[in-house]
Order: structure tokens, then C-alpha cells, then sequence
């Protein structure tokens, strides 16, 4: 009987014969001369047996790919797939099948580098909006690519930036509240967005800093234990901060 394989797979294939074998001699038409042809792609293989009376009988089986069972996804790893220039994006392939694939990544940047790791890292140097394309292939099967648009701006950093000398994220780790103290940043409008390890945004919240030294209460107290990623942004100035949610 024929058989069916998806893309990415092979088959074993088993010939059985009936009658004397002794002294018989079996060929398959891709070189393999036992009952057992393993690990066969798409393809039509044929079998020759052969007696020791020159008596020879031959039969074929069909590997067909009827269709494709591969879906093709991706994580950025970034808070609402919004990322900071010059620093590196850890991308994780999340297909639904990664034996036995050919993947290629491309940033979408418009320089020419592709990459065909698995879970490639990359880093943009110029703010910008970008769409990131995987492709794969395995067997001679291609499927739909999966693609990410990615939002590149300038980023304070953590350590010696304007806004992380002025604003703090406490207690941390925290057992679900904590709280946003801005000191000395006048009166300003702030947008507060909480972010899960996946990039999948938790919350999202306006406040409005009065006076130079003020402060705003948040709660995680539904949320699973593990990181979080707490963005603030201010005009034009973003913060980053890691939070770790540990009860």
C-alpha cells in the first residue's frame, strides 16, 4: 500500500515475500538491498526479488506528501514587539515543527543579512519599522511564512540614562504590588505598559506626575509568578525595567 508522509518526515519502508526466499536477493531501485529501505522521502520505490532459480517477481510503493502539517510561528521576545537600537533581539522559533527544517530569517532592514539559525539574534543600528520573515523548507516542501512587524527606537539604558537616575520600580522582586516613584521630573504626562516574558502586553496605563517627587501603585496580583518587563515612556524618552513577580 502507498503511503502518506508530511513534510520534515520519512518512512520505513517493509517488503514481505511469500514462498522460498532461500538463497533470493532483493534490490530496491535507490541501492538498498535488504526487505528494509529506512528513512525513504517522497518518491516511488520499487522492489526486485530474486530466487535462486532466476525467477525474479518486482512491486512498488508510492511516498506521497498530501499535504503540509507545518505551521510557522515566531517571538520576538520584546514588550509589544518593541525593541531598543543596539541592542540584540533574541528571536525564538516557536513552529510547530522544528525537526528536519531549512529556516531563513529575514530582518527586514533592507541590509541584506539573513540568517538560517533556528533562533537567530539580531541587532538593529537605525530606529525604524521593520518586518521580520521566517521561511522554511524540508523535503522540497515550502509553507506560508510567519512574519513580525518590530518598532526600533532609542532606548535609555538601565544604568546610566537621564530617566533611570530619576525614576525607580520597587520593591523587586515583588509579591504582586509595587510601586513607580518619579523624582525631580516636573509635572508630565506618562504612559505605563506591563509586559509578560512573551512580549504580550498585561496592562496599560496613563498617570500623570504631579510635583517633583511622586509615586504610583501597580499590581500583579493576578498574574502567574515570572518576569515582567515594566516600559515607561515620557514624550520621547522610553525606561526599560525587569521585574521579577515572586510570591
Amino acid at each position: 500500500a502507498d503511503v502518506n508522509i508530511s513534510c520534515g518526515q520519512t518512512a520505513n519502508l517493509t517488503a514481505t515475500v511469500s514462498g522460498t526466499v532461500t538463497g533470493a536477493t532483493f534490490q530496491w531501485n535507490n541501492g538498498v538491498n535488504t526487505l528494509n529501505n529506512p528513512n525513504v522521502g517522497a518518491g516511488t520505490y520499487s522492489i526486485t526479488a530474486t530466487n535462486s532459480f532466476g525467477c525474479s517477481s518486482t512491486d512498488a510503493v508510492v511516498v506521497a506528501i498530501p499535504g503540509v502539517s507545518q505551521v510557522l510561528s515566531f517571538n520576538t521576545g520584546l514588550p509589544n514587539n518593541i525593541g531598543c537600537r543596539n541592542v540584540a533581539i533574541q528571536f525564538t522559533n516557536t513552529s510547530s515543527t522544528l525537526a528536519n527544517w531549512n529556516w531563513s530569517w529575514n530582518f527586514g532592514d533592507g541590509s541584506g543579512n539573513i540568517s538560517f539559525a533556528q533562533n537567530p539574534t539580531y541587532t538593529y543600528t537605525q530606529n525604524g519599522t521593520y518586518t521580520v520573515t521566517l521561511s522554511a523548507d524540508s523535503a522540497g516542501c515550502s509553507v506560508q511564512d510567519a512574519t513580525k512587524v518590530v518598532t526600533i527606537q532609542t532606548c535609555t539604558g538601565i544604568a546610566d540614562s537621564y530617566l533611570s537616575q530619576l525614576i525607580d520600580v520597587y520593591p523587586n522582586p515583588t509579591s504582586g504590588l509595587f510601586t513607580i516613584s518619579f523624582r525631580e521630573v516636573g509635572s508630565k504626562a506618562a504612559v505605563v505598559n506591563i509586559y509578560d516574558i512573551r512580549g504580550a502586553l498585561i496592562t496599560e496605563q496613563p498617570v500623570t506626575v504631579n510635583g517633583s517627587d511622586s509615586q504610583k501603585s501597580f499590581t500583579l496580583s493576578k498574574a502567574a509568578d515570572g518576569i515582567y518587563f515594566v516600559k515607561i515612556q515620557m514624550g520621547d524618552e522610553v525606561l526599560m525595567k525587569k521585574l521579577i513577580l515572586s510570591r
